[in-house]
């Protein structure tokens, strides 16, 4: 009986296996059947628009790819080309009959793809070319969508749409945003559109002020409550407020170099983005004086500007004039204005120090909609941060909670060192970003001992062998401005980006590094030695930079591989061509 039990077994499963294949092989044909008739649909979708056969029957076309496929974007594209050309010739009740019917299909495919950027997207252009759009319905169709999926980003983003265009209430907006954060602490497209509503539904600022404290107690409960999801961390920095403030210009400070060149430095209180030096003009008299750019495109702290005088420097006094357009991008919607520095004679520069040029008038941008900022008091972020640390100190592994602390520590110019602590911390539990946070903890380095490290007898800053990864804007602006020569050796700085910190600088020692570029050496206008030694330099083309310091006559490249790679004869050699002006390498006469 157990034998033919076994047979019985084993007889079963052949047959299963065997109508398993039957059943596969038919589903293969089906799937290859289906790709063919998709493939011909596609093709004659494509041959329609290509000539311009906007009917019924292309129409039809798109219907039926995109109910199997709602993401083929070109698809949908043609069929907007369709819709666009029947639109034309039809009357307003044609037009909102069709526009109807286009949007009963749209809301089939948002059931199917309710996370397809190309559903959404049509849907948009349907209400904005249907003659009588019912917003009102659009909003409680994106209200369903986002109980079902509250996370889901392109209904928050359609919701915009729809509100700014339905011209609904702010304020009901800002309670909509409080009832889906009480539902999910996690969702982040919740907390980034409360963000956008609130200056909205609270204009008064007193108000809105209030609000804003309620929303740090909500903050606090939901990162007490989901340390470890960075969805409140995020609008707790929005709430703080530290990225809006406006930069600016801390000093400016002009030198002649011996060639009567005026070089000019701007300070700024913190990174800008720069696009040219366009909004600096420098005046002699009533002259205006050609200036260019000695900065390159990107975040800086110190802009370089760099113009000639031309024979003798003039006796007519020096104004530099700048315009806040210059401040690129930290703030949107507002209006420029000026800030004007004036030096009485330009002899006044001929000295071996920088000198500062004297503010005459100070412009400070004033926003176009007032409605946008926020700005938090020094006690404010010292209470956030008693508040995060009791939670460190509950959940000492908490990611979000230590960046947090760190980056109000930063802000406050306080806990050098028990930031530092806590980047190292963090590059043990988050090694994914280890890099990250030693470029960050670079700024602490050197807040804590850059003060300590300048020598104002020789001019000199010592930053060397301090574990730094980056040379970064915490550097003591005063010292930086004098000084004249820098080591920054036996660090691990990958680059030499951040030298424009140091305008005046003359001779920089950075051996003993990783450095691999070495694009940040054109902001030294007066540099004459630059030590590379015992770095990544790997190519000749990597050093083309040094073309621009136009004052440099020795450099030091042993230890590098280009000096395997070349060789070092053959080195010398393409190094005199390229840069006429050097005369020693590696103390050899070039």
């Amino acid at each position: 009986m157990s034998s033919e039990g076994g047979m019985h077994g084993r007889k079963r499963q052949a047959k299963v296996a065997g109508q398993s294949e039957e059943v596969l092989a038919k589903a293969r044909a089906k799937e290859q059947e289906g790709i063919r008739e998709f493939l011909r649909l596609t093709q004659a979708a494509h041959e329609k628009r290509s000539s311009k056969e906007y009917d019924e029957q292309a129409f039809g076309i798109t219907t039926t790819i995109l109910d199997s496929s709602p993401d083929f974007y070109t698809i949908w594209n043609i069929r907007r080309e369709i819709l666009n050309h029947w639109l034309g010739p039809m009357t307003e009740e044609e037009q909102q009959d069709i526009m109807n019917k286009e949007l009963q299909f749209s809301d089939l495919s948002i059931r199917k793809a309710p996370k397809s950027y190309w559903v959404w997207n049509h849907r948009g252009w349907i209400l904005s070319h249907h003659p009588r759009p019912d917003w009102g319905r659009e909003l409680k169709l994106v209200t369903m969508m986002l109980d079902i999926d509250a996370r889901n980003f392109h209904g928050w983003d359609y919701r915009r749409h729809v509100v700014a265009s339905g011209n609904f209430p702010a304020l009901s907006e800002f309670d909509f945003t409080t009832k889906k954060i009480n539902q999910n602490f996690s969702n982040f497209s919740a907390w980034q559109y409360r963000a956008k509503v609130i200056p909205r539904a609270f204009p008064d600022l007193a108000e809105r002020q209030k609000i804003i404290e309620k929303d740090f107690d909500m903050v606090r409960n939901a990162i007490f409550t989901e340390p470890a999801d960075q969805s409140a961390w995020l609008y707790q920095r929005w709430l703080l407020g530290e990225d809006k403030q406006q930069p600016q210009i801390t000093s400016v400070h002009g030198k002649l170099d011996p060639d009567g060149n005026l070089i000019l430095a701007l300070f700024l209180d913190k990174e800008i983005w720069v696009k040219n030096s366009e909004c600096i003009q420098v005046y002699a008299g009533d002259g205006i004086l050609s200036t260019h750019s000695a900065t390159k495109r990107g975040y800086v702290t110190v802009v370089h500007t760099q113009l000639a005088l031309g024979g003798e420097p003039a006796l007519s006094p020096l104004k530099v004039v700048v315009d806040h357009g210059i401040f690129q991008g930290s703030r949107t919607g507002a209006e420029t204005s000026q800030s004007v520095f004036k030096i009485d004679r330009i002899q006044d520069v001929l000295a071996e120090s920088a000198v500062q040029l004297r503010l005459e008038q100070s412009g400070v941008a004033q926003e176009a909609s007032p409605v946008n900022e926020i700005f938090q008091s020094v006690e404010t972020w010292k209470r956030e941060l008693e508040a995060i640390q009791e939670l460190v100190e509950v959940e000492p592994d908490s990611k979000w909670a230590l960046l947090t602390v760190v980056h109000i520590m930063k802000r406050l110019g306080c806990h050098d060192q028990q930031a530092i602590q806590h980047l190292d911390h963090l590059a043990k539990i988050d090694p994914a970003r280890k890099e990250y946070y030693r470029d960050y903890k670079s700024h602490f380095i050197a807040n804590s001992v850059s003060k300590d490290k300048y020598d104002p007898v020789t001019r000199a800053m010592s930053l060397g062998g301090l574990g730094l990864t980056t040379l970064c804007p915490a550097m003591g602006i005063q010292d930086s401005i004098q000084t004249l020569q820098l080591d920054v050796s036996a660090n691990s700085l990958r680059s030499l980006d951040g030298l424009h910190r140091f305008p005046f600088a003359k001779s920089v020692r950075a051996a003993r590094n990783g450095i691999r570029s070495i694009e940040g050496v054109v902001d030294l206008l007066e540099l004459e030695e630059l030590d590379l030694s015992f770095n990544e330099i790997r190519t000749v083309d990597g050093l083309d930079p040094l073309s621009q310091c136009r004052r440099l006559s020795s450099l030091h490249l042993r230890g590098n591989p280009i000096v395997d790679a070349v060789g070092h004869d053959a080195l010398k050699r393409e190094l005199k061509a390229r840069i006429p002006h050097l005369a020693r390498l590696d103390d050899e006469a070039l």
